[in-house]
């Protein structure tokens, strides 16, 4: 399977989605794998598929859509992007601490090592439509309903090995079958607590805070560092 062919029909369903749900007024968030202006992509190749799935694509001020969300991660400053976006540093270290099995408080300052981490993940979110800074489970639920079908779509045609929900785990939880608890890290100091489900196909579902919660960070990353690496 070509991964860029199959995300361009993806990408042009939820821009198809996106114009019948508001009408043409609102334009499509597309996401899914990274790929560079050359056409180049690395999820495919990865040890480990890993796949993020959050609630909605936010951007201050940001109402009309029609842009990539991961669009970014080509920007010629994208260190000191990525450095000030509390959800994209948070999932960039996760990654690079699940590449080399280093822990939080070992990390060097964001680089293009850990960047270059970031560009393996397959990210998407529940909407793909404009949302807001701080989500409403109802709209979210809602978004669930309208998306389902490509949300699927998405997850079979990127195949991955494992998906981290970033607080969007209860809107999948039924729908993603039969589950056993593989594995959990739970902190005393905090009481920050994380499992590791597999379902009947394999698949590993990680239920973790959303990216962006301000409180932890370190704690949370340890705990999704060793969740992948002494399960998979």
């Amino acid at each position: 399977m070509d991964m860029i062919i199959e995300q361009k029909k993806l990408h042009s369903e939820i821009i198809k989605r996106a114009d019948e749900l508001t009408t043409g007024k609102v334009g499509a968030i597309t996401d899914g794998i990274f790929v560079t202006k050359e056409g180049k992509e690395f999820y495919t190749n990865s040890d480990t598929r890993i796949m993020w799935i959050l609630k909605e694509p936010w951007e201050k001020g940001e109402k009309a859509g029609d842009w990539d969300l991961l669009e970014c991660m080509n920007n010629t400053d994208n260190i000191k992007t990525i450095s000030e976006n509390r959800t994209w540093s948070f999932m960039a270290k996760t990654m690079y601490g699940i590449d080399t099995g280093m822990y939080y408080d070992e990390m060097p300052s964001m680089n293009d090592g850990i960047i270059k981490c970031l560009k393996r993940i397959a990210y998407i979110n529940i909407s793909k439509l404009p949302g807001e800074a701080r989500s409403n489970d109802f709209v979210i639920r809602q978004a669930y309903s309208a998306w389902k079908d490509i949300l699927f779509k998405q997850i079979e045609a990127y195949s991955p090995n494992v998906i981290i929900f970033g607080g969007s785990f209860r809107f999948f939880k039924e729908d993603m079958g039969i589950l056993k608890v593989v594995d959990r890290t739970i902190d005393g100091k905090t009481n920050i607590e994380t499992h590791i489900y597999q379902n009947e196909r394999g698949l590993y579902l990680i239920d973790a805070y959303h990216p962006a919660y301000p409180y932890h960070p370190g704690v949370r990353i340890n705990s999704l560092i060793d969740l992948v690496r002494n399960n998979l």
